[in-house]
């Protein structure tokens, strides 16, 4: 389309590839630029879409944003999801506006974080910008970008980075949009399309379930939204920031029917606490609904399979949801992990300190009490080992307020999670949800403290030690056999590597313990 589309929706590559069909490759985004360019880029992240530009399956994000728009006015002769490999095909003097989803444009996520922390406790040098937000400046500064100068506006999940980060300005971004999309974006992007003003900043408003229309364009990974927002309020997560709900069945299916009849092989329930789905208490699971769920997805893939084997997951769990309910966990895992399958789920654990607990996110433990927090997780974990869920477990160092023996508990609770199936990767704290503003980790400053870096060295030797003892990695997923064999590979001697390199890490980080504590302190080893 030589004149440009008038709307184009994009992101940055690192979130607009499939992964080559394993979207835990994603996380490889975090990695630092040079170590991902040419044949490396190409195999990790590849785009798929049309001659013209138009991507075949997009981020979930972005097919509501189309769908939104599509509902309100706008043709899918004016609308494009595009690969943002071939913004020049896409981009031209008839191009309104260049709207861009993003996940991490200044590099200072969660995944980045725990990244560069674990790169430079292992003696690596890290420099320049992650892979994920050089592929965000490579959309925004884009020659056609720079050419036709459309109206940039900019969303996503950490959009609110180049908003307190004061990078919008120089970037040339003529909007940051924070919220929900359904009710207000739209009028937001007809504005922008017939030249009005727009602000700085714009916020959109939570949209009632009548608002929110079925995607379009086939997700990446088959995903589908069953529920929006979290409920417990804790004050250094944006997902609490949002309100609560889960979405009707009808929505659901429509969904799931369109990723399959494009050829999807997977269903991906995605909820920010799906044992909570349908509930309307906002801390105990509601197991009817739950299985009802299941039960009729389970109905839908199997009448419109076309003889394919379509997997069914989730993604995300709270501890306390499956604590509060195990025979619904036991119940689930019969259509997500069935037979001898298992799969990844994630589950915030943030910290084994009830005293944080109560300080940051005290609804966190909800309905119960924050001295039960490290048993309930502990728990937990075991009730999804043993319904086939492998964990993918995140935790949270420097935390404001955080002391001594806050550290301390979260040592303990790794020690206590040793013998399960669980992944700990330890985060740095960023600023952002209800803490936003209030100061950013240093990563040097923590690998000073021996603490802290005995919490990082034994989450991530913790981590490893499991990956490598699956009997397959998240590469078994990937379309091509070369990709499955290169990667599975790659990964093995890497992690292998890792492994070693934080065996010798720990073993320094305990000799300086044990000339800092007397023989009979807590973090003396056995």
């Amino acid at each position: 389309m030589g004149r440009g589309f008038k709307v184009v929706l994009t992101g940055e590559t690192a979130i607009m590839s499939d992964y080559g069909g394993e979207t835990l490759i994603g996380f490889t985004s975090a990695l630092p630029e040079r170590w991902i360019r040419g044949f490396v880029e190409r195999r990790l992240f590849p785009t798929r879409s049309d001659s013209q530009g138009r991507m075949f399956v997009a981020p979930y994000s972005l097919c509501k944003v189309e769908a939104s728009l599509l509902e309100h006015g706008f043709s899918r002769e004016e609308v494009v999801i595009a690969d943002p490999r071939k913004l020049d095909r896409v981009v031209g003097p008839e191009t309104k506006v260049l709207g861009v989803t993003t996940m991490d444009p200044m590099g200072v996520s969660y995944g980045v974080g725990v990244v560069n922390l674990m790169l430079k406790a292992l003696g690596f040098k890290v420099d320049g910008l992650p892979y994920i937000s050089r592929s965000f400046f490579d959309v925004v500064l884009h020659p056609a970008v720079r050419k036709y100068r459309p109206r940039i506006v900019v969303g996503g999940p950490a959009a609110w980075q180049l908003v307190d980060t004061g990078s919008h300005y120089p970037l040339g971004v003529d909007c940051v949009f924070e919220g929900e999309f359904e009710r207000d974006g739209w009028r937001l992007i007809k504005m922008a399309v017939d030249g009005l003003t727009l602000p700085k900043v714009f916020r959109g408003m939570p949209p009632s379930l009548d608002e929110i229309p079925p995607i379009r364009t086939p997700s990446i990974g088959g995903i589908v939204e069953v529920s929006r927002g979290c409920g417990r309020g804790c004050k250094f997560c944006t997902p609490t920031l949002l309100r609560w709900v889960s979405m009707p069945y009808g929505l659901i299916e429509k969904e799931i029917l369109l990723n399959i009849r494009n050829g999807s092989d997977h269903v991906g329930l995605h909820s920010e606490e799906f044992f909570k789905y349908g509930s309307m208490d906002p801390f105990r699971p509601n197991r009817e609904a739950v299985l009802s769920l299941l039960q009729r997805v389970d109905r839908v893939v199997n009448r419109n399979n076309g003889g394919r084997d379509i997997r069914v997951t989730t993604d995300f769990t709270t501890a306390v949801s499956v604590v509060a309910d195990p025979r619904l966990v036991e119940q689930a895992a019969e259509y997500i992990n069935p037979g001898n399958s298992y799969s990844f789920i994630e589950m915030g654990i943030e910290t084994g300190s009830p005293r944080m607990i109560e300080i940051i996110m005290p609804g966190k433990v909800k309905p119960f009490k924050p001295s039960e927090y490290p048993d309930i997780v502990v728990e937990s974990v075991g009730i999804l080992n043993d319904n086939r869920w492998v964990v993918c477990g995140t935790m949270v160092m420097n935390f404001p307020g955080e002391r001594e023996e806050d550290l301390i508990r979260n040592l303990e609770l790794v020690d206590r999670l040793k013998h399960h199936k669980v992944l700990i990767w330890t985060l740095p704290f960023i600023p952002m949800g209800g803490l936003r503003r209030t100061g950013w980790s240093i990563l040097e400053e923590i690998l000073k403290d021996s603490l802290k870096k005995e919490l990082l060295m034994k989450g991530l030797h913790k981590t490893f030690e499991v990956l490598l003892s699956l009997n397959r990695l998240p590469t078994h997923n990937m379309r091509s056999v070369l990709d499955r064999l290169l990667w599975g590979s790659v990964g093995r001697l890497a992690m292998s590597y890792i492994v070693r390199r934080i065996n010798i890490e720990l073993g320094r980080v305990k000799d300086f313990l044990h000339m800092r504590h007397p023989p009979d302190n807590i973090m003396q080893p056995a």
